[in-house]
């Protein structure tokens, strides 16, 4: 019975620390732009749930929303629906 309860304590310990190492590092997105070349641009909003981005050679920006449909940023537009 107490080795049973040693290999349960373990096995919470074990888990507590995983998590523990899931969290945000940093606290700041200042800290985390300042040492990344790129930067971080809203270029739609309301979106359903964006699910896969690509770039098209002319400029247009084509992604997909959970639900299956296609939406197109063009010239920093979001189309409507019944444009695509």
């Amino acid at each position: 019975m107490k080795k049973r309860r040693i290999i349960h304590n373990m096995v919470c310990i074990g888990i507590a620390l995983f998590l523990a190492g899931c969290g945000p590092r940093g606290n700041s997105e200042a800290e985390e732009s300042s040492t990344m070349p790129y930067r971080q641009e809203i270029v739609a909003e309301r979106l359903n749930v964006p699910w896969a981005i690509d770039f098209s050679p002319d400029g247009r920006i084509f992604f997909t929303e959970r639900p299956g449909t296609i939406r197109v940023i063009e010239r920093g537009n979001l189309i409507g629906k019944d444009n695509c």
